[in-house]
């Protein structure tokens, strides 16, 4: 694998925006021309400083040979543009011709957590109707055996009672059935109710959450497009990085006495918090105290050898 960048074999790009403005109209003819690919990132690394966060994604994506235009839609809407920087590692030689930055609507806010919610609440929907289901059946068979023990239904009392020989111990053994059967439906119906209050409780939790998450109004939101160039089909694996604003972090410290060895024991942690509307979860975390710089990190360039005569 190797590190690759405007000739395929430098380190890393980093371009501010303005330097793109220089850049010759033929570009955008070739963006025209060039295939698409929609790049399914995933946040490898974030570094928190005290007033901002550098967000670290990597995409893998199959080039085909020629011009390809690679799409990171759905960004942070407040990404600092000149912050930009791409690195990327392949077995083929890939140059980057152009980057640009455009304010778009998220199409996917929070796509795989609001699927993930909205098939969960349908669940739920389904055990609720069938729990509902259960509650009816119980009344229906409660109503019933009530009827038998008023004598609402003569001729079924009259053919259980009764019978072609009467005996006075049917009343007893009618009575223990009936009682038996009303206090298993009982139970049963209690069960019910109690699971049923559950699943609405859990239904109105998720609800919520997934209001909160899909916004009624479209998420305004960034993409940024590189164009590249490959020498032949191959993948690469391309890193995106950029700065935000909308995050911080603050020391958090908890004592602890131990008496028995006249000690006090001192931890510290960090209290993160961010409103760039991206999810951090499982992702490799830093804290630093420096202040970040946009553009710290340069293209390399490559040597020209001017020979005389």
């Amino acid at each position: 694998m190797k590190k690759f960048d405007f000739g395929g074999k430098t380190a890393r790009l980093l371009m501010p925006i303005g330097l793109f403005l220089l850049i010759s109209p033929l570009v955008l003819s070739f963006s025209l021309k060039a295939k698409e690919i929609q790049a399914s990132s995933k946040i490898t690394q974030v570094t928190v400083f005290l007033r901002s966060a550098l967000v670290s994604r990597l995409a893998k994506v199959n080039l085909a040979p020629g011009l390809n235009k690679v799409v990171f839609p759905d960004l942070p809407v407040s990404l600092n543009d000149n912050s930009l920087t791409v690195e990327g590692e392949g077995n083929s030689a890939v140059k980057i011709l152009n980057l640009e930055v455009a304010r778009t609507f998220a199409t996917t806010p929070y796509q795989e957590e609001v699927k993930r919610l909205e098939e969960k609440i349908k669940e739920l929907d389904r055990e609720i109707a069938q729990s509902e289901e259960i509650l009816n059946i119980c009344g229906t068979k409660e109503k019933f055996l009530q009827s038998l023990a008023a004598g609402s239904s003569s001729e079924a009392w009259k053919q259980i009672i009764i019978g072609p020989n009467p005996k006075f111990d049917n009343w007893k053994k009618t009575l223990d059935f009936l009682g038996k059967e009303l206090k298993t439906i009982a139970q049963e119906k209690l069960a019910t109710q109690e699971k049923l209050a559950q699943l609405k409780e859990e239904r109105q939790t998720l609800k919520k959450k997934l209001e909160e998450i899909k916004p009624h109004q479209p998420r305004e939101a960034k993409r940024v497009s590189l164009l590249l160039t490959a020498d032949r089909e191959g993948e690469v694996n391309l890193h995106l990085s950029y700065l935000i604003p909308q995050a911080t972090w603050m020391p958090r410290y908890t004592l602890r006495a131990l008496p028995q060895e006249n000690k006090v024991e001192v931890a510290v942690f960090g209290a993160v918090r961010q409103k760039s509307g991206e999810n951090w979860e499982g992702v490799s975390l830093e804290l630093a105290t420096t202040l970040p710089t946009a553009g710290v990190s340069p293209p390399q360039l490559n040597p020209w050898y001017i020979s005389g005569g």
